[in-house]
């Protein structure tokens, strides 16, 4: 089970995907951590729309913006994510 390490915050990626397959546009979605000078590690959620959806980066990250106090930067549109993340993931 690994924690994002922000700054002031653990917060599970699971905690994220969660609240992102809450918005209607979304057909899937995996998170990752990803190294930040400033905050240590913040959050990127790669994210796959449902057909004929419009839905923008900037517009997933309004959504979790509004339901989440975290500010989150790093929204990736993409077409299909893999459920395998782990070579993507810092262990340190």
């Amino acid at each position: 089970f690994k924690y994002l390490n922000l700054s002031t915050c653990l917060i599970a990626p699971a905690e994220l995907e969660d609240l992102l397959h809450t918005h209607p546009d979304v057909q899937d979605v995996a998170v990752i951590g990803v190294a930040d000078e400033r905050a240590g590690e913040v959050p990127r959620a790669f994210v796959v729309c449902k057909p004929g959806s419009d839905t923008k980066e900037s517009d997933i990250a309004k959504f979790v913006e509004s339901k989440w106090v975290l500010l989150y930067h790093y929204a990736q549109m993409a077409d299909t994510v893999s459920k395998n993340m782990s070579c993507c993931l810092n262990d340190d």
